[in-house]
């Protein structure tokens, strides 16, 4: 797998409070998959914005994955 560039297709319809996706993922979860792609690849990687039904969750989810994909380590919460 050697990708050229990686466009991931950003929905935030799993966000925690969205009410369309009914899910509970967190900015800082976004982050954290967004950080396990960029180190699964070594090329360009973008993000198109494509759902999310709760404009302060969505800000939120965008903002943590755009801080991500600049670079910046989001402190993640403990698993349990």
């Amino acid at each position: 797998f050697a990708p050229d560039v990686v466009i991931i297709s950003a929905g935030f319809d799993a966000a925690e409070g969205d009410a369309q996706g009914k899910m509970r993922l967190t900015p800082a979860g976004y982050a954290a998959l967004t950080s396990m792609l960029l180190n699964a690849v070594d090329c360009p990687t973008v993000a198109a914005l494509e759902g999310g039904y709760n404009v302060s969750v969505t800000s939120a989810c965008c903002e943590a994955v755009i801080r991500t994909l600049l670079g910046e380590r989001i402190a993640l919460p403990p698993l349990q």
